[in-house]
């Protein structure tokens, strides 16, 4: 009996969970995480992300930080905090599509731009945002997932991400950078978060610890250099972000378990990587393109012009594979047929295995759609 499989989300692998460092944490409790706590979060917990991350977010201070319940927290912070009816949203396409309600939600305008291999194309958003301008509209937001792009793989070059913030600055735009899998890179140089390259308080910046921890551990956080932009965010939190977990997390991290864990799912992942890709690459002969990606959860795969990205998720479905379609991640039409296979949730033998299966089936619906065609 073939077992079903899921591609469709990007679940870390439940055997890389630190389960054994997490309840040492919970050892030193203090009464004190029992409270409600600051409205910020834990102060020694956000001293301590920007610790643990010093290489990253350089320059940044603990009053910039928010604690939430992950990006989607922030996500909705920055949209119920910034957005009004009629105002415009960019978005990237493809772009992370839990996204888009939020931005809608407040009567936002949602428009998107493409990515390409480089990341956003800065040279269209300049041009939108110069005919949004002449138009008497404003853009209010710019969301962006600059480093290992959910779902298309993408990372935005420096060269772009300082063009980016220099667009933004110009036409007063906000810039939300969705950033969960920075440490998740496995192979090439690290490039700098739009937070870190901010000189004109420009960007509201979100990350989490949900990949590289667990997703269960719902603590994450939002950054911006702006006073007035964490003002106006912090108004619409009622109270801090789970205060004993935070007090948890902060013993685990003061514990350097983090470290360890970060290189023993970069390595694993690092694998799961080169199989997917080494294993994708047959596909060529079926013209379709696997993405290359340098970190991160997500294949993006573009199909053959002529396919049907829903009709070929529906067939893999139904021979017990599951993908996700890739008209689920634009805000208008799709610019072209793709779907997203999230590798990380699986051991590298089930990986194999079931990608084998894919391929597979993904020859079996080529042959199919090419002896329709000739019959037609």
């Amino acid at each position: 009996m073939v077992v079903r499989a899921s591609f469709r989300l990007g679940n870390p692998h439940s055997e890389l969970f630190p389960l054994e460092p997490l309840v040492r944490a919970c050892d030193d409790l203090q009464p004190d995480c029992l409270i409600y706590g600051d409205v910020q979060g834990n102060l020694d917990l956000r001293q301590e992300i920007l610790t643990q991350f010093d290489w990253y977010y350089r320059d940044c201070k603990p009053q910039e930080l928010l604690l939430t319940y992950g990006i989607t927290e922030a996500i909705t912070l920055t949209a119920r905090s910034l957005l009004q009816k009629d105002d415009i949203v960019i978005v990237e396409a493809p772009t992370y599509p839990w996204a888009l309600p939020e931005f809608r939600a407040q009567g936002a305008k949602v428009i998107q731009i493409p990515v390409d291999k480089e990341g956003l194309r800065v040279d269209l958003l300049e041009l939108e945002l110069e005919r949004a301008a002449r138009s008497g509209a404003r853009v209010k937001l710019i969301y962006c997932m600059p480093t290992f792009h959910n779902p298309a793989g993408a990372t935005m070059s420096l060269s772009r991400r300082l063009r980016l913030l220099d667009l933004a600055r110009k036409f007063q735009a906000i810039v939300l950078e969705d950033d969960p899998y920075f440490e998740l890179r496995y192979r090439g140089s690290n490039l700098p978060p739009l937070i870190a390259l901010d000189k004109s308080n420009s960007v509201i910046h979100s990350s989490s610890f949900s990949k590289l921890i667990a997703p269960g551990v719902r603590i994450g956080w939002l950054m911006t250099h702006s006073a007035q932009l964490m003002q106006s965010l912090m108004k619409l939190k009622p109270n801090g972000t789970n205060p004993m977990l935070a007090a948890v997390v902060l013993n685990y991290l003061k514990s350097g378990a983090l470290s360890d864990q970060l290189y023993r799912i970069r390595e694993y992942y690092r694998q799961s990587q080169e199989i997917c890709s080494t294993t994708l690459a047959r596909l060529a002969r079926l013209q379709i393109s696997a993405c290359e990606i340098a970190g991160g959860f997500y294949f993006w795969l573009r199909l053959p012009p002529h396919w049907s990205a829903d009709y070929f998720a529906m067939y893999t479905g139904k021979h017990q594979i599951d993908i996700s379609s890739g008209n689920e991640f634009f805000a208008e039409a799709p610019t072209e047929p793709a779907v997203r296979l999230a590798f990380s949730s699986f051991s590298h033998a089930e990986l194999r295995d079931k990608l084998e299966q894919f391929v597979t089936i993904a020859e079996a619906y080529h042959h199919l759609k090419t002896t329709r065609s000739a019959t037609v």
